[in-house]
């Protein structure tokens, strides 16, 4: 049975460490994907760039359709299947890549907790949203908070389609069971499954992803080659 909405994930450590592997990686991903990854400098971020169209693939024959043979990109750069109904966003941080796709407009985010970042907040969030990490009983919880609000955030963003072009301070996100941003009718979804990082996924639909962590071996034996 295919599966049209889900969150996908995989640590891409085996292929930083393996050279075998990262070998299979970058024969298995388009010439764009390949060069793409070429350009970086470190290893591991070439990694995370193979494995999150891995992982896309994989997304794709889950759900029963054929990898595009090319992609298109929207006015504000996020890019689309232009034959399918399949709609997917990805993001990859630390040691992660995830990827997001259903049948309506999605977006998702992960990002590898890091204190010296939340120094931030006073610029990028709201109001209502340094008034939720002000709350917080421990500088533990603050930090945690930080990186929820800035998964949801991105995620959010993502999924509009507008990305970096609706600045972060134009919304708020109120933490809860689920998350929510007033008056928009996007569906939150956080995944605690990856021990210091934050997660999330937005979704104009009321289906929450179900999170399907995948290995990199798995990939490369389940993948089809474009």
């Amino acid at each position: 049975m295919s599966v049209k909405t889900a969150m996908y994930a995989v640590n891409v450590t085996p292929l930083v460490t393996d050279d075998g592997l990262f070998e299979k990686a970058t024969a298995a991903v388009t010439p764009a994907r390949r060069e793409k990854a070429a350009r970086y400098r470190k290893r591991e971020d070439a990694a995370l760039s193979l494995g999150a169209e891995l992982l896309l693939r994989f997304a794709f024959l889950q759900a029963g359709e054929p990898f595009p043979t090319a992609f298109l990109t929207s006015p504000n750069g996020k890019p689309f299947a232009p034959d399918g109904s399949l709609r997917f966003n990805l993001s990859h941080s630390g040691t992660w890549a995830v990827c997001a796709v259903s049948e309506s407009d999605i977006g998702c985010d992960v990002e590898k907790i890091d204190p010296a970042h939340t120094n931030v907040a006073k610029r990028f969030f709201t109001a209502a949203e340094n008034a939720q990490l002000d709350e917080a009983a421990t500088e533990t919880e603050r930090v945690r908070r930080f990186f929820r609000l800035w998964t949801l955030k991105e995620s959010f963003q993502k999924a509009t389609g507008q990305g970096m072009h609706l600045p972060l301070s134009d919304f708020s996100v109120t933490l809860g069971e689920p998350s929510r941003i007033e008056g928009e009718s996007a569906t939150f979804a956080e995944y605690t499954d990856f021990a210091g990082y934050a997660c999330a996924v937005c979704a104009f639909s009321e289906k929450r992803p179900p999170l399907v962590t995948v290995d990199v071996q798995d990939l490369l034996q389940n993948e089809v080659r474009g």
